[in-house]
């Protein structure tokens, strides 16, 4: 049921499991199936999330582990830590899921050490394909290829997302669709949207609030269907103790909000997100958070609040890992405040910074976002027909065309 993805059919076969072995009195197999069971209950096969429950897979991690964290080191205690690791993940338990996991990628990552996470999931997927083990060589070509399209940098996200598929002994198994929402938003962050669009039919989220379907919509300028998957998202999130798709639905949001000029609204909704990744320790996605936050407080004339997160933002690039185009991100959220400084020429070379960065890595909407910006807020006509060039080229919808035509229509 793992290997065709019915995570339902997979509950069902391990509770009837449990319960066997419970009367049988066999304590040491009971607790591999509660381990099993807590691993189950921290995934995600549907936005609804109908199996997901932190609460319950740590209850179901206890009882393993009154067993297994008792007498030799054995196999059965690394997958029960190993599934510890993956509910922090959604509860953004950073630092103990970096304990309970020893070399987790993924937590390595949230953590902001981008290096030693790739490299930790390089291992992993070495050692899976050593022993042709094809969900868990998925497992660490899709989580890097997550993390590298997060840092903005599609085309190496894109050959990690195609990896499995090259290996000879996968076959035509349920996560291919995974993989088809990776490669689908590679092509949509590089303004490919027709070819985006070709993989949305066989496409299911991994992440949902950042998978293809929600990356088309706001790209398409369907504001309504953005916010209601982000409505939807928090209230399953909520629910099941989900901080992950809690900070993010939130994130997505707020970009619908600023979209449509209610930055108030935005803030508070970026406000909440913040919380829960500092909380949590996520300094990954501090950097998704943050920009967005200095520039709507930017926008209202909190100059000084927007300076403090343009800063940690800097901070955090500036601390010797390579943040790919989400430095570029990062960049245009410094001119922006550096801009409403007053600061004029240092907002110039920062928007020229940050453009060059974006346009290294392939990113379309970001480069055609940092030019509107630019052109809008020390007016320069040229870099709003710019703007509009790019949105036009890459089938932006009205909505991302409207505003720049509003501001190029202000601007002499």
């Amino acid at each position: 049921m793992v290997v065709v993805g019915d995570l339902g059919r997979q509950i069902a076969c391990l509770e009837q499991a449990l319960a066997l072995y419970d009367a049988l009195g066999d304590r040491e197999r009971s607790a591999r199936v509660h381990s099993r069971l807590g691993m189950a209950h921290s995934l995600m096969d549907s936005i609804y999330a109908d199996h997901l429950d932190i609460g319950g897979a740590f209850r179901h991690f206890d009882a393993a582990r009154a067993v297994l964290g008792h007498g030799p080191p054995r196999r059965a205690a690394g997958h029960l830590e190993v599934g510890v690791a993956t509910a922090l993940t959604y509860s953004l338990g950073i630092e103990p899921g970096l304990d309970a996991a020893d070399a987790h990628g993924w937590h390595a990552l949230v953590a902001g050490h981008l290096s030693e996470g790739f490299e930790f999931l390089e291992r992993a997927f070495a050692a899976a394909d050593r022993h042709r083990r094809p969900f868990l060589a998925f497992m660490a070509a899709n989580i890097r290829g997550q993390f590298t399209w997060g840092i903005g940098a599609p085309d190496e996200a894109q050959a990690h997302f195609e990896r499995p598929l090259r290996l000879p002994y996968v076959g035509n198994v349920a996560y291919r669709r995974q993989i088809a929402d990776g490669i689908g938003r590679c092509h949509a962050s590089r303004g490919e949207i027709d070819a985006a669009r070709q993989y949305l039919a066989d496409a299911k989220p991994t992440w949902v609030t950042h998978s293809l379907k929600p990356v088309l919509d706001l790209w398409d300028g369907d504001l309504r269907a953005a916010d209601a998957l982000a409505s939807r998202t928090l209230e399953t999130s909520r629910r099941t103790g989900n901080r992950w798709d809690e900070w993010a639905s939130r994130q997505l949001a707020a970009r619908v909000r600023q979209l449509r000029g209610e930055l108030g609204a935005a803030v508070e909704l970026l406000d909440a997100a913040l919380a829960i990744v500092v909380d949590g320790g996520a300094p990954y996605f501090e950097l998704w958070v943050r920009p967005d936050l200095a520039r709507a407080l930017a926008e209202l004339e909190r100059v000084e609040d927007a300076r403090e997160h343009a800063d940690r933002c800097r901070a955090i690039v500036g601390a010797g890992e390579d943040w790919r185009g989400r430095a570029g991100v990062v960049a245009l959220a410094d001119a922006v405040v550096l801009a409403h400084e007053g600061r004029t020429a240092d907002a110039a070379r920062g928007f020229e910074e940050g453009r060059a960065v974006l346009a290294h890595h392939g990113l379309a909407g970001e480069e055609a976002d940092l030019l509107h910006e630019w052109g809008r807020l020390l007016e320069a006509p040229e870099r709003l027909d710019e703007a509009a060039e790019l949105y036009r080229r890459h089938h932006a919808g009205s909505v991302w065309l409207e505003r720049v035509e509003a501001d190029r229509r202000r601007v002499p």
